[in-house]
């Protein structure tokens, strides 16, 4: 049998805060195969934010996984070394936040935005890598895409800037 695409089994999530520990996951076992898709439903501050954030490694320096494990591939991300961490995410996972604007960088052109993400996981020159944004700006339905790659995040819709997260993360 195959392992699944991404497991998490048991999972607890803590912060400490003024007034003491908080968990805000308590016990989230969840498992996803390849080409599935998954939606994790719930009212605000039910801890879907949070489950996303330890699946990325991205908690905030008061949160600690304190119980449980995240398998993605078979192999426990929990407890992998940063650096070999970092070899996954962005190659092989990557999160698309609620606020894309948030996400991108103001100052800079969405089209150089993508390249970075191309090439910080793969060794591929600065134009092939901007010819591959333009590709994925495609592939996420973006029109225009050729004006859309000079433009910066606050001259595109809240929509668009999700589907260049989409394009990023692809």
């Amino acid at each position: 049998m195959t392992p699944s695409l991404l497991a998490l089994s048991d999972l607890h999530v803590t912060f400490s805060t003024r007034r003491g520990l908080v968990e805000a996951v308590r016990g989230v076992t969840l498992s996803l195969g390849e080409g599935e898709m998954l939606g994790l439903v719930g009212e605000s501050g039910s801890g879907k934010s949070v489950t996303g954030f330890a699946i990325t490694r991205l908690l905030d320096t008061a949160g600690r996984i304190t119980a449980g494990d995240i398998r993605f591939r078979g192999q426990d991300i929990t407890r992998i070394s940063g650096s070999d961490f970092r070899h996954l995410h962005g190659a092989a996972m990557a999160m698309i936040f609620q606020n894309p604007r948030a996400a991108l960088n103001p100052i800079r052109a969405v089209g150089d935005q993508i390249a970075d993400a191309i090439t910080a996981h793969k060794r591929m020159p600065r134009d092939q890598a901007r010819a591959q944004a333009l590709e994925l700006l495609r592939a996420v339905q973006i029109r225009d895409p050729e004006k859309r790659m000079a433009a910066y995040p606050h001259e595109l819709s809240g929509g668009m800037c999700q589907r260049v997260m989409i394009a990023m993360a692809i």
